[in-house]
Formats: structure tokens, C-alpha cells, sequence
């Protein structure tokens, strides 16, 4: 039975724990086989935490398990959290304590009160609390509530003005903005920093966790001690972001931050609509939600909810525009880009104008008054003729004729031969002579700007560049070309009728898809 720890034994864990009492701590257990997890529950095992953080003469607490998140939902998590079964543990250290340090080991509690001990002897693990999550240098003063605080400007440049705990991760993509949110490795549930300039500059923090400034801004700190001072934080900061049920979303050219609202060091359920994801970024439909590091991609047409599964830290995504080139597949650039407007072919000009003719000459062109049936015709009065008395035809004559015309109707009858029409004379030819009578052409109307069928085109930078395509069919004969250029591509499959498209350039340019 393999079970791993967080905190792990045989090692020490420091915690920044400040001056805040009480303080919350969270362990975790995880079986990675489900064989022992089906084992574990089938006997009635317990996972159970040994140490004197529960009582000073030592004690036992026991492990919780996890609920098992939606297998439908997508995985936006660092760490193997696929695994069977997982198991929590959350306890509260008093302020009373005193201690800084602290010792434990695991154990498996049979439903026989049997005990299976998991760490060797003198390989306990130990917590060590230290001084605070960050460190502020003199300069800074209260600013607002309690946990805010304000640099003035003044500074020279790419100063260091504070150092945070290596614990944390930044969030975002801002350079006016620093989001900080303590690891899913974090034993406690850290408070979520964040650093805003306000005024021209910008912050950044190093892998060891110095923040620096450059330029010379004036810059507001918080400590977030819940999710409701970090949105506070947010405004002041006048960052884009979109509240949900169970997440907070923050937004930025390309990408969107899923931060979870339930303050837990286990990874978390949420759901989103994509329309908020569309909103924040701003993207529009149809698009695609991409992860490089999960090698994850869904597609979108229409608005729907979508669950994921995210760190502690929450999760990021890459919002691609998709077009449509053919009923076979979409296509989008996942990196970065600026878009090209589309190619429009040269505007002739306009056609010159029918010039009058100064001799008038004879007319084959019909005579336009015979088309105007707004003039009256004339319709003349009739009058009942008078009265004629005509000689009466001889008998015998139109007996004859009648006789002729039934026998010719027969004759045609029986030998079924067919009534030629005559022929009607062929207009003579006569080619037509304009006259002053031709109708000129009026002013011409603008011409119609004849537009080039839209493709997919940006310019881009130099460096990788990753096409994302979607649809029944490959993208191997797709052209792609970059400053005119076809370019050699590799095409990785990847699950749901996805094709990622990577290169390399050099110089960057025009890119041209389709």
C-alpha cells in the first residue's frame, strides 16, 4: 500500500506563520492505486495524524476523505490529483501554544485497534513557524484597514521594496498589478497578497521573492484574508475581474484566471459560463479554451457552463479566436499576435460618360413615347353600320368548299402530318447609330470595394508560433505560410479532434493561414 503525505516525513516544513493565532493547517493523504483505495475502504481502515500540535503529551487525529470531483470535469491541476483516493486533515493551533515547533508521524488504524506505523523511527517530520508571509521595508505606511499599506514614490529605479514568501505564485500577467496566492503545497492556508502601482511603473517579483519596482511609482499593498478583502483589493486596484459562484475570474488580452473562492489547500470544482470567460478576456464566439501545461482543449460555439478542476492557486487558460475556413475545420493562433486587417484588391476607376452627338441622324432605336403608357389613348366611337343587303351565295359553291376543307382535314388527319407555320421574314440587319436620344450614363455611384475571401492572418513575433486547429479533418495540407514563405510545421494530435501546429521564426511577420 503506497500512501504519500503532505507534509512529508523525515523532513522540515517552515510555515510563515506571522503573528496570526489561531492558525488553521491542512495535511493531506493520497493512495495512488485504486486496488489499496478499494482495499482501504472494503476493511475499514483509518489514516491517522500522531503529534503534539493536537496535544503537547501528543495525540491522534483522523484523516476525511476527499469527495471525489466529476469525471467530466476538465483537470487544470499541477499534480497528479487523478489519483483514487485522497484524504484531508485541517487543525487549528492555538494562540496559547507558544511553541515554534512541532513533530508528528503517521499511522493506519485497524477496525481490530491494530496500528500499522508508517515513518521510521527518528524520522518524524517537524513544523517550524516562522516570521510572517512577506516583509515590508520602512518605507511603507498604513494605508486604510489594517492589512494595507502604501509606498510612496520617490524611489529609485527597479528598487526592492518588499520580500514575500517563496510559497507564493503570481497570478496574471499584469505589470501594474501583482497577484501573489500561497502553492497548493502550502500546509497553511496563506492569505492572498496583492501589490498595485498608482501611478506610472510597473512590479514584478522574483523566483526568490523580492518585489521590485520600476520607474518611480507610488504602490498599495494588501493582505487578503478572505475572498471579500481581495475583491476590495481588485477595485482599488482598478483590475478587470468577474465574481461567480465559486470563483473569481481575472481577465487580461488572451488569458483568463480561475481563482477558487473556497479557501482549501485541495484542488477545487468549478463552473463557469463561457460567456463570463468571453467577457473578462474579451473574446468572442466561437473560441476555444486551451492549457499548454494540460495539454487541454475544448471547443465553443454557443454558451454553456464548464466545469474544471483547479489548484488552490486556481488556473489559467488561453481564450484562441476561432474562424471557420471551410465546413471542415476552425482555426485560431495561440500565440501571441496582432491581428492584420484583410487585403482589399485596387479600386478602378470610374467609366467615362457618353458624350452628345452634335449631328442627328437616322434612328433604328424605337421610339420611347410608344412605351409611356401614362399618355391617354384614343379610342374611337363605334357606330352601329347600316343595314346591307348582299346577294345570297350559291348553294352548290359552298357546298363544295365544305366538302374540299373536310376532305383536306382528313388527308392531314391520316398521315399525321404536321402544320408548318410559316416562316416570318428576318429583320433586316442594321447595326444601331446612337442619337441624341440614347439615355447618357448619370454621375457614377462609388464603386463596390471587391474584398479577398477572408483568411486567417496576424502578425507575429518572433519565437515559437502555435495554430490551433479543430474539425473532421487533418490540417496537413493546410497551406501556412510566413512572409509569404511556406514553413516546416510539426502537428501534434491531441484528444478531440484537435491539431496543435508549432514552428519556429526568427524574425517574425506576416502569417498567413488558409
Amino acid at each position: 500500500m503506497h500512501i504519500t503525505f503532505n507534509p512529508p516525513l523525515a523532513q522540515s516544513t517552515c510555515i510563515p506563520a506571522g503573528s496570526r493565532n489561531p492558525l488553521k493547517l491542512h495535511f493531506t493523504a493520497t493512495l495512488h492505486q485504486q486496488v489499496d483505495y478499494r482495499d482501504f475502504t472494503t476493511r475499514g481502515l483509518k489514516v491517522q495524524l500522531w503529534s503534539d500540535l493536537i496535544d503537547p503529551a501528543w495525540g491522534a487525529a483522523d484523516f476525511v476523505p476527499i469527495p471525489e470531483h466529476d469525471p467530466e470535469s476538465s483537470s487544470l491541476v499541477t499534480r497528479d490529483y487523478t489519483a483514487s483516493g485522497r484524504f484531508s486533515l485541517s487543525l487549528t493551533l492555538p494562540a496559547s501554544s507558544g511553541s515554534r515547533q512541532f513533530s508528528f508521524t503517521y499511522r493506519v488504524l485497524h477496525p481490530s485497534g491494530q496500528l500499522e506505523w508508517l515513518g521510521e523511527y527518528g524520522q518524524n517530520g517537524t513544523l517550524l513557524l516562522e516570521d510572517g508571509f512577506y516583509n515590508l521595508d520602512n518605507s511603507w505606511v498604513p494605508s486604510g484597514s489594517g492589512t494595507s499599506m502604501k509606498h510612496e514614490a520617490g524611489l529609485q529605479s527597479s528598487s526592492e521594496i518588499a520580500k514575500v514568501d517563496s510559497s507564493y505564485e503570481v497570478v496574471g500577467d499584469s505589470t501594474e498589478v501583482l497577484i501573489l496566492v500561497p502553492n497548493q503545497a502550502s500546509v497553511v492556508r496563506t492569505p492572498i497578497l496583492v501589490f498595485a502601482t498608482t501611478s506610472v511603473g510597473s512590479i514584478s517579483v522574483d523566483a526568490n521573492g523580492t518585489v521590485s519596482v520600476s520607474g518611480d511609482p507610488s504602490v498599495e499593498f494588501t493582505s487578503c484574508e478572505s475572498i471579500e478583502e481581495l475583491q476590495d483589493a481588485l477595485v482599488s486596484a482598478h483590475t478587470s475581474f468577474l465574481p461567480t459562484a465559486d470563483s473569481i475570474i481575472l481577465g487580461s488580452a488572451t488569458r483568463a484566471y480561475i481563482l477558487p473562492t473556497n479557501l482549501s489547500p485541495s484542488p477545487q470544482e468549478v463552473r463557469v459560463a463561457v460567456r463570463d470567460l468571453a467577457a473578462i478576456a474579451p473574446t468572442a464566439l466561437p473560441l476555444c479554451l486551451y492549457s499548454e501545461q494540460h495539454q487541454f482543449a475544448k471547443f465553443f460555439a454557443a454558451d454553456e457552463s464548464v466545469s474544471f478542476i483547479v489548484d488552490p492557486t486556481g488556473g489559467s487558460l488561453t481564450l484562441v479566436p476561432m474562424s471557420r475556413h471551410s465546413e471542415a475545420w476552425h482555426a485560431g493562433i495561440v500565440s501571441p499576435h496582432y491581428s492584420s486587417p484583410t487585403d482589399t484588391l485596387p479600386t478602378p476607376p470610374p467609366s467615362p460618360r457618353l458624350r452628345p452627338l452634335t449631328h442627328r441622324r437616322p434612328s433604328n432605336s424605337p421610339d420611347p413615347s410608344f412605351l409611356d403608357l401614362s399618355a391617354p389613348v384614343a379610342v374611337p366611337e363605334f357606330t352601329p353600320p347600316k343595314a346591307v343587303m348582299r346577294p345570297r351565295p350559291n348553294l352548290l359553291i359552298l357546298l363544295g368548299y365544305t366538302i374540299l376543307a373536310l376532305g383536306a382535314w382528313f388527308v392531314r388527319l391520316l398521315f399525321c402530318l404536321p402544320r408548318r407555320p410559316k416562316a416570318l421574314p428576318a429583320p433586316p440587319r442594321s447595326s444601331r447609330i446612337p442619337d441624341e436620344q440614347t439615355p447618357l450614363l448619370s454621375d457614377s455611384e462609388p464603386p463596390t470595394v471587391l474584398v479577398v475571401e477572408p483568411v486567417l492572418r496576424a502578425n507575429v513575433p518572433a519565437g515559437k508560433i502555435s495554430i490551433l486547429f479543430y474539425g473532421n479533418e487533418t490540417p496537413f495540407h493546410v497551406p501556412i505560410q510566413l512572409e509569404g514563405n511556406n514553413v516546416d510545421r510539426n502537428i501534434h494530435e491531441m484528444p478531440g479532434s484537435f491539431y496543435l501546429v508549432e514552428f519556429s521564426s526568427k524574425s517574425g511577420g506576416m502569417l498567413i493561414v488558409g
